[in-house]
């Protein structure tokens, strides 16, 4: 299992890489994960860094929001979770009934549809579902 390197954010999130977090962000995503860390096992490194750019974009987000406020715009700071954005003429909605008070929305929890809302959170989503089971089990005839 190798340790991800800012290098390594900047490979799956280019468009991060000039922001001086990117490598707070990282650091933060391996202590929040160093309990699991050897349950990644290959996909570990890029996990990492899928959560950080993850949290990065986010944060950057929430930024660039206030910074329009103060500014003078329009609030576009969200009250609770992202439930539908528009580029265009393409939309993406997201399902967050109960994820406010940080349940779950069906299957789903607060924090996954959370990382519904970024491409990067999507794959760490896909790296983290597709690991198999970590505790063994047999199976007797």
């Amino acid at each position: 299992m190798a340790t991800p390197t800012l290098a390594d954010l900047e490979v799956i999130a280019p468009a991060l890489a000039g922001d001086s977090r990117a490598e707070t962000f990282l650091a933060m995503a391996i202590r929040r994960h160093a309990a699991e860390s050897p349950t990644w096992g290959a996909v570990y490194s890029e996990a990492m860094c899928y959560y950080a750019a993850h949290r990065l974009l986010k944060a950057i987000e929430a930024d660039n929001a206030a910074t329009s406020l103060m500014a003078g715009g329009s609030s576009s700071v969200p009250a609770g979770p992202v439930t539908s954005r528009t580029a265009g003429r393409v939309s993406e909605t997201y399902s967050t009934v109960g994820a406010a008070s940080g349940g779950s929305v069906g299957s789903m929890t607060a924090a996954d549809a959370d990382l519904m809302t970024t491409q990067y959170g999507r794959a760490y989503l896909e790296l983290r579902n597709d690991r198999a089971p970590t505790s063994a089990f047999l199976a007797l005839p």
